[in-house]
């Protein structure tokens, strides 16, 4: 029998990095009492998804890259349509969303795709910077919590 290839132990080890990173985030947020995600679990994938508490499509994730990470509010609904009304009513409300997050955020309407969705895209690092893990992840926490509080007030208006 052949032994796993260069490829599948390269999957197992970044799968294992992965895990590690959420589960350090998901348990700095509990300690911070950001508590949005409380109820997911590490996984073995670049997001964590959890409801906006609104409407079945509408989540608040948190990404991470291997440099890069991001914080933003992902709509995804069955419907193509309903995602861009619901993007364009919060589109109209930038000004007040920004204001309340405390910056400027990436609104991409993806209009070739189905989904669309606002974002905090953070540049302190990402998944190969375990040695910054700590500043990432309070900067994705804090990303995470501004913007759950900026935009959960004009989802559930539209």
């Amino acid at each position: 029998m052949v032994g796993p290839t260069a490829k599948t132990k390269e999957l197992d080890e970044r799968e294992i990095l992965v895990l590690k990173f959420w589960e350090q985030l998901l348990g700095r947020a509990k300690d911070k009492g950001v508590m949005l995600h409380a109820q997911r679990s590490p996984s073995k994938v670049f997001w964590i998804s959890a409801g906006a508490g609104v409407r079945a499509g509408v989540s608040f994730n948190y990404v991470v890259y291997p440099h890069e990470s991001a914080a933003e509010l992902y709509i995804s609904t069955k419907d193509k349509e309903e995602n861009k009304r619901l993007f364009d009513d919060l589109r109209n409300r930038q000004a007040e969303i920004e204001q309340a997050f405390g910056g400027k955020l990436s609104w991409e309407r993806l209009d070739e795709k189905k989904p669309c969705r606002v974002r905090c895209e953070l540049k302190e690092g990402g998944l190969k910077d375990e040695g910054k893990w700590p500043v990432i992840q309070d900067a994705m926490i804090d990303a995470m919590d501004r913007l759950a509080k900026a935009v959960k007030p004009y989802i559930a208006r539209s």
